[in-house]
Formats: C-alpha cells, structure tokens, sequence
C-alpha cells in the first residue's frame, strides 16, 4: 500500500532516529485486534518489507470476554491476508504467570512471558507493542495520580529492554483515519469505555478537559515530558556513578557500602537503593513507605538483619549490606 500519510513517514522517521529495528532482523509485536495494534501491523509489514526484517505477529487471547475467540481469529486472518507469521496462545497455557490479585497485572505478566518466549525462540532483535501519544499522556497522569517520582513520570520510552514503541509520538486520531480509510477491521474492546478503571477514567474525562481547556495541551505536554526525559537520563547516569563507588560487586554478591553510603543526598540514596534492589533480582513493591523501612533498618545500629519479603532479607555485616535469598 502506498504511503500517501505524512504521519506514517513520521513514525519510520522515528523509528530511524530512536534506532528502534535493526535492518535485515526479526521482530516481534503485540497485535492484540484492536485499532492500535492493527494499525501497527500494516505500518511495519510495509517496514519490513523495505528493510529486509522479518515479522512474527503474536497474539494472547485472555478467554476473559465473549468476543476473546472471533478477535484472534481476526488477528490470525489479518496476517495471513498480507503474509505475516501469527502464533496465537491462550492465558491458560502460560503456565509459569501467577495470579496476584490483579487480573491486569496477570495478563501483563503473561503476554510479557509469551512474547520473550518467542523472541527467544526466533532470536528476535526486539517485541513491538502499539502504545501511542494518547497512551503516554494516560499513563503520566495515572503515575501523577498514584504520587509517582520524576522516574514514573517520564511516562512510556520508545525503546526500554527487548521492548519498542514505534507509535510513541502518533496520534490516536491518524491511527482511525489510516484504518478507515483503507477499510481495515479492528476488534473494539467495550471495557474501555467503563469509568470504573482509572486509566478510562483519565481518558474519558481528564484529557478530553485539558484540550478543551487550551489548544497548547498537547504540543506543551510532548515538550514537558521531553524535558523531563532528558532530566531523568542525565540523573540515571549520575545515579549510575554513585552506584559504582559504594557498591562492591562480585560474580554472586553485590555488597553496598553503608559508609558510603551514608553520604549520599537523600534523593540519590532512593535511586541508588533502588538500582541495587533490581540488580539484586529480588522482587519489591517501590513505595515511599518501602525505602523508608529500609532506611529505618539501616540507621538501627542494633538489628543486624530484617527480612523485607517472603523470599529475601537484608543483612548488616561489617558495614556493608547484603541480600539473602530465602
């Protein structure tokens, strides 16, 4: 199909400019049914097919709703209709994803599993999902809402671990303009429409308010939220630097010098702390509450150790810390 959309050669612009795919790779992406993702899917066939990169389409049918079978059918049609791999699995057959409480967070949890799985099975360079502009307006005042620091805030990145976000700086009005003008089907979601979550909420109700409330909202918001990206990377680098003075890491231990520190800025302890916990591997909730307890146990002179989590705890010893597995 001929790209006669300046939005279009915009996003391959993007993905250029972000270094997003690499020529003559393998690709996975999310293609859930719905508008963002079929639309992404008819923006890198015609991609990969300039650029020599292989597509696998993949796609996690919940089985959670009535019209779960007929949008994978539409997703697995999709693909064949223009000669895209599809592999389709079903919530059920991700054995290793566990249930905590929040059927959200399960389903992430699941398709995240089912797209590694098949990036390592295709040793694919990178998994596509179709957030777009609208998405990381959303997802910076769900952050807001939740009390979320300059890390949260810096909302959605084009590119974090094996994932890409090609659409990142596209409109949710191009992406219905493309799909209708060229006749292609989408699967509509009707849950999106119920206030009773907060992102719908924050779609339905807060951002239709701040266009209305100035025709600025939305050049202004991309050029904040670039500057606090920008804020953020050159903190992340400076964290990265105190990181590798108190930390002492070896093949199996990563002992954080408590000496060192002691004399670090508050905020910086936070997001050192927090660097030493995800490199550690250990799960945690990163609360204000959770630092606290930590910081708390740090400055007790008398405990030597504090068990955090069913699985690991923190152990004083000689003035370094240290996590032990359970």
């Amino acid at each position: 199909m001929k790209n006669t959309y300046p939005f279009i050669t915009h996003i391959y612009n993007f993905i250029e400019k972000q270094q997003l795919i690499a020529p003559d790779s393998t690709l996975i992406m999310g293609l859930s049914g719905g508008p963002d993702s079929m639309f992404l899917l008819h923006i890198l066939h015609e991609y990969a097919q300039q650029h020599q990169v292989q597509l696998i389409a993949a796609h996690l049918n919940h089985q959670w709703r009535a019209e779960a079978d007929s949008e994978q059918e539409l997703c697995r049609q999709s693909c064949a209709t223009i000669g895209i791999t599809f592999h389709g699995t079903t919530l059920a057959q991700i054995t290793t994803a566990t249930y905590n409480g929040s059927k959200e967070a399960y389903a992430r949890t699941a398709r995240r599993i089912f797209f590694e799985q098949l990036k390592k099975q295709y040793n694919a360079h990178a998994i596509a999902l179709a957030h777009h502009a609208q998405d990381q307006q959303e997802t910076f005042f769900v952050r807001l809402i939740r009390g979320a620091g300059l890390p949260g805030l810096t909302a959605i990145k084009a590119k974090h671990s094996d994932y890409i976000r090609p659409l990142l700086q596209t409109n949710k009005r191009d992406i219905l303009t493309y799909l209708h003008e060229n006749n292609i089907a989408y699967a509509t979601d009707s849950s999106n429409e119920s206030n009773d979550y907060l992102r719908n909420r924050i779609r339905n109700q807060v951002i239709p308010a701040l266009y209305a409330a100035d025709e600025r909202f939305e050049n202004n918001f991309v050029r904040t939220l670039l500057q606090l990206q920008e804020t953020e990377q050159f903190l992340e680098e400076l964290t990265q630097n105190y990181y590798n003075e108190v930390v002492i890491s070896s093949e199996n231990d990563h002992l954080l010098n408590l000496e060192k520190y002691d004399k670090l800025n508050t905020n910086m302890k936070c997001r050192v702390l927090l660097k030493w916990l995800i490199i550690n591997q250990v799960q945690f909730t990163p609360t204000a509450s959770f630092f606290n307890e930590i910081h708390r146990f740090i400055d007790n002179t008398h405990s030597k150790s504090h068990q955090l989590h069913l699985n690991w705890t923190l152990v004083k010893n000689n003035k370094k810390l240290i996590i032990k597995t359970i």
